[in-house]
């Protein structure tokens, strides 16, 4: 049997349809009325609170954290109106003002929930889409008045293939993962200082974090602390004192590098041995699907138990015939709960019956 068909997690929503989305550009100008960074270009279903909302908590002169020409960050977060709020973060050329420096540039898409959730609520994936509509140089004159864009769910680009960490599933490195994950999956506000790329460190979190909490996460991935944005989840790199001095008297924490490891609370331990598992396997893609799927109880309890059906899913595939056996017993009777414990039931239930009844 082919052992890939038998593990493959469920598709996530998305298909190659389309999805209608408004857009802005908040950028640096110069205008009769004078210079600074505002909304320069909008569609016209960004009314004017979403334009206040998305002008406090976007990113300005010297926000991000790389000073590089390429730098880049992204944005992600909930606008009071109930509409999701992804913003694609870059340094556009040299700041025209005396400031100096590199100007910001974001690009920013606004979207129901519904359609959120077509992206499987990654606002990497949404970065992919919007690179693959608008092109990777910024527009510095989009006209005053935008369309609507287009932006495809499935766009052959994902949080874990667009964005590799680059610690490849190292002991070590996983264990950092880990460790934010069980503070974000346990509710808790962070600061995370990041040894590489925000956006590698945030495809790696996103691989284990379930559709529901993706759901509610305000996140940044390469810009600085600002308490104006009201992130739930701030990765950062650079001068970490300046970042420890700003989060000062705010609902945060800083996340240390050190002794951080610790805080990977075992009520998890099935759950992250499982996507340790998939780190090490070079499957992140399959880790990232599987907590796409996951639409109901993100308890430790639930989670522990969706990785323990994974686990035997995995056994069922190399399962010898009395293992199958064992494995055709437990799940004859067993009760899942949702859609996706269903599916994971099912096809080891299939996987087992192949193997007790081989090919004559």
């Amino acid at each position: 049997m082919d052992s890939r068909s038998a593990l493959a997690s469920p598709p996530t929503a998305g298909d190659a349809r389309g999805v209608q989305v408004d857009q802005a550009v908040f950028t640096s100008v110069r205008t009769a009325t004078g210079e600074g960074y505002r909304i320069v270009a909008s569609s016209g279903g960004i009314g004017p609170e979403d334009k206040k909302e998305i002008t406090q908590r976007s990113g300005s002169h010297g926000s991000l954290c790389d000073p590089s020409e390429t730098a880049e960050a992204l944005l992600s977060y909930r606008l009071a109106g109930g509409r999701q709020c992804v913003a694609w973060v870059r340094h556009a050329g040299t700041e025209h003002t005396a400031r100096g420096g590199q100007r910001v540039h974001t690009h920013l898409v606004v979207m129901n929930a519904a359609d959120f959730d077509r992206f499987s609520c990654d606002p990497l994936r949404v970065r992919a889409a919007l690179l693959s509509v608008v092109g990777a140089t910024p527009d510095l004159k989009p006209p005053a008045k935008l369309e609507p864009l287009s932006l495809p769910t499935r766009s052959g680009t994902s949080s874990s293939s667009g964005e590799r960490a680059s610690n490849g599933g190292a002991s070590r490195g996983f264990d950092r993962i880990a460790a934010i994950v069980s503070a974000v999956l346990a509710g808790r506000h962070l600061v995370v200082p990041c040894s590489e790329s925000p956006l590698a460190t945030l495809a790696g979190v996103w691989s284990a974090v379930p559709l529901p909490v993706r759901r509610a996460l305000a996140l940044s991935a390469g810009l600085k602390f600002a308490p104006a944005r009201r992130m739930n989840l701030s990765l950062t790199t650079g001068d970490e004192a300046a970042t420890q001095r700003a989060i000062r008297g705010q609902d945060v924490e800083w996340f240390a590098a050190e002794g951080a490891e610790k805080d990977s609370a075992p009520v998890y331990r099935e759950w992250l041995a499982l996507a340790h598992r998939f780190w090490d396997d070079g499957r992140i893609q399959e880790m990232d699907r599987l907590s796409a799927c996951i639409d109901g109880d993100v308890t430790p309890d639930a989670l522990n138990r969706i990785a323990a059906i994974r686990s035997d899913l995995e056994q069922a595939v190399t399962a010898d015939a009395q293992a199958s056996s064992r494995l055709a017993a437990q799940y004859a009777s067993f009760r899942p709960v949702g859609e996706l414990e269903t599916n994971l039931v099912e096809r080891i239930l299939a996987t087992v019956s192949r193997t007790e009844q081989p090919d004559a």
